[in-house]
């Protein structure tokens, strides 16, 4: 079914990872070659400057974008990962995260990242690259 609602499967898969609980990350929405998630602001995670921290956020790209991959069968690892800060995450409740599916092949599959701020506001883009594994 291509537009299937997997947003369930993942949000047990976040249930049974201590890394993504220890985020709070919360999957939004998760379908066929598409995902959305979101982690709450936290001072524990924020720099030295008061904003999120770097790793925070390519965490939250690369688990959202492989979420996207994973939706289409059981397992997708990360070949590269690539996260352009474009700016800082600061005042906001939530940060979200949205992968959608650039390429999808036989091996690899490509997914185009953006992070935002609760004003919609783009924070950081990227493109991540996983294999399929079959």
């Amino acid at each position: 079914m291509e537009n299937e609602d997997l947003t369930g499967v993942f949000a047990k898969t976040i249930e049974e990872n201590e890394f993504m609980k220890m985020m709070g990350l919360e999957a939004i929405e998760v379908r066929r070659g598409y995902a959305k998630c979101r982690i709450k602001m936290d001072k524990k995670f924020c720099n030295p400057y008061g904003t999120l921290h770097g790793g925070m956020l390519y965490s939250l790209a690369d688990i959202t974008a492989g979420f996207a991959a994973c939706s289409y069968g059981p397992k997708a690892v990360t070949v590269d990962g690539d996260l352009h800060f474009l700016n800082p995450a600061i005042r906001t409740e939530y940060v979200y995260c949205e992968a959608k599916e650039q390429r999808r092949g036989n091996d690899l599959s490509v997914f185009g990242v953006e992070i935002m701020n609760d004003r919609d506001k783009i924070l950081d883009t990227g493109t991540f690259t996983y294999f399929n594994i079959h």
